[in-house]
């Protein structure tokens, strides 16, 4: 999955602020309601595309959704090692 310049300034952000740790979804929201100002509906979406490109992973309890901030730079190099397999490919044929 593609990552774009505002997750990925988003990821950074909230491992600045958090580092790899577990917080609650609803303080991942307010930083992105706070600082950048977006609406709630815009602070949800974020947190699934983040999700699906492994850069947040969440889980859900039975009281509370958790969020865990993965490392920026280990999610990068996931995303990146995946695009240089499928070039190297593409050479290979």
């Amino acid at each position: 999955m593609r990552i774009n310049k505002r997750e990925l300034a988003i990821s950074i952000l909230l491992y600045e602020v958090y580092g790899e740790r577990e917080v609650n979804i609803e303080d991942v929201i307010g930083i992105l309601r706070s600082r950048l100002c977006f609406t709630r509906r815009t602070a949800l979406s974020i947190i699934k595309r983040l999700r699906k490109t492994n850069f947040i992973t969440v889980k859900v309890r039975e009281d509370s959704i958790k969020v865990y901030i993965n490392n920026p730079l280990e999610s990068l190099k996931r995303i990146l090692g995946g695009y240089i397999e499928k070039r190297s490919s593409k050479c290979l044929t």
